[in-house]
C-alpha cells in the first residue's frame, strides 16, 4: 500500500473526480440521508413498488438490493431482473448505489481526495451509506418499517451482513443508525466474510489474484492481521436479549471461483464460537455449481438434480424472506 499522512490521499490522483452519471431510473435519496460531508457523489436507488398493489391502508415489507463487483464497480442496474422479481413477490424493493471504492489501485474509479490511510476507512464508508439506505427506507413512509430485509450479492453480501453486525449507534446524527433500525434478516449470496482467507475455490491452487486485489483495496491494506479486524467473523457478537442477533440465509456455490466456499465454512465456525443459535441462521449450498452471486438466481437450488421440477435459488430467497417478514 502507498504511505500518506492521515490528510493525504494514499491513492494516485484521478484523471477525472466527476461522480457517475445517473442511469434511467436511479434517484437521489431525500437530502436527509445524504452523507452529510457532501463528498463522494449523491447516494440514489431505483424503486420497485410491489405487485399486486398492497390492500388500501397496510404496507408491504420492504428490500433493500446491495449490488455487487468487487466494492469499486457495478450498479444497480445489473441486477434490475432480480428486483422486479422480488418486487413480484410484494415486497416494496430499493435497489441501492452506494459510492464506490477509490481509484488509483483500481482504475477507472471516482477520486476521493478525503480518503485516509487508516485500514477499514473504506470499509465503513459504504457500510454507512447502505445504513444511510436502511434508515432512508424506513422513514419513507412506504413500507412497514419492521418488515425490512436486505439482500446482497458478492461485495453486496458483505455489506449487507456488515450492515446487520453493527450494533453502533451514532446518536441521531447520520446514518441515523443504531441496532434496533437494523433490517429483520439478511439474505447473502456468494459473500467474502474474511478479507484474509486465502484459501481457494476447490480444484484451484491457489485463491484467484483479482480477488486478492480488491480484498486489498477495499480494506485498504495487504495485512492479513488489518484485513481481518473488518472482516464480517470479526464483527461476529454473542447474541443477547438486549442484542439480538438478525437471523441469516447464506448461499454459496462449491466450485465458485471468485469468492470460495471456505469463506462461508469460516462463517459457520465463527458462528458457532459466538454461540449464535443455529435457528438463526441457514445455508444454501449448491453442489458442483461454479456460478456466483446473482449468477445462480435462476438456477436449480440443486445443481446436481436439475429439472423441469427444480426449485429455482430465487424461490427459495424469496420463501426464506416470507417466512421472516411477512
Amino acid at each position: 500500500m502507498p504511505t500518506a499522512s492521515p490528510t493525504q490521499s494514499p491513492y494516485t490522483p484521478c484523471a477525472s473526480c466527476s461522480p457517475p452519471p445517473l442511469h434511467h431510473g436511479q434517484v437521489k435519496i431525500p437530502n436527509h440521508y445524504q452523507r452529510p460531508d457532501g463528498t463522494g457523489g449523491s447516494l440514489n436507488w431505483e424503486v420497485f413498488p410491489p405487485a399486486p398493489t398492497p390492500p388500501p391502508g397496510t404496507k408491504p415489507p420492504g428490500i433493500v438490493l446491495v449490488h455487487g463487483s468487487g466494492w469499486n464497480a457495478g450498479d444497480s442496474s445489473q441486477i434490475n431482473g432480480r428486483a422486479r422479481d422480488l418486487a413480484g413477490a410484494g415486497y416494496y424493493v430499493v435497489s441501492v448505489n452506494y459510492e464506490l471504492a477509490p481509484c488509483g489501485l483500481i482504475t477507472d474509479q471516482q477520486c476521493h481526495d478525503d480518503d485516509l490511510v487508516m485500514p477499514g476507512w473504506w470499509v465503513n464508508r459504504e457500510v454507512q451509506d447502505v445504513e444511510a439506505f436502511v434508515t432512508a427506507l424506513r422513514d419513507s413512509g412506504q413500507v412497514d418499517k419492521d418488515q425490512i430485509g436486505i439482500v446482497g450479492g458478492s461485495a453486496g453480501a458483505t455489506l449487507a451482513l456488515l450492515v446487520v453486525l453493527d450494533t453502533a449507534d451514532t446518536h441521531g446524527v447520520w446514518p441515523f443508525w443504531n441496532a434496533s433500525v437494523r433490517p429483520a434478516c439478511a439474505v447473502l449470496l456468494s459473500g467474502a466474510y474474511d478479507f484474509s482467507n486465502r484459501v481457494p475455490s476447490e480444484g484451484q491452487s491457489e485463491m484467484d489474484s483479482r480477488t486478492i486485489g480488491v480484498f486489498e483495496n477495499f480494506t485498504q491494506s495487504g495485512l492479513p492481521s488489518e484485513q481481518k479486524d473488518v472482516s464480517p467473523v470479526s464483527k461476529v457478537l454473542t447474541p443477547t436479549q438486549g442484542m439480538p442477533f438478525v437471523p441469516l440465509f447464506m448461499i454459496h456455490s462449491q466450485y465458485d471461483p471468485t469468492v470460495p466456499y471456505h469463506q462461508l465454512v469460516e462463517m459457520l465456525c465463527t458462528l458457532q464460537d459466538k454461540s449464535v443459535p443455529a435457528s438463526l441462521y441457514q445455508t444454501l449450498y449448491l453442489p458442483g455449481s461454479n456460478l456466483h452471486s446473482f449468477h445462480y438466481w435462476g438456477s436449480c437450488d440443486n445443481p446436481l438434480e436439475a429439472g423441469p421440477s427444480c426449485t429455482l435459488v430465487s424461490a427459495d430467497v424469496i420463501s426464506y424472506l416470507d417466512a421472516h417478514l411477512k
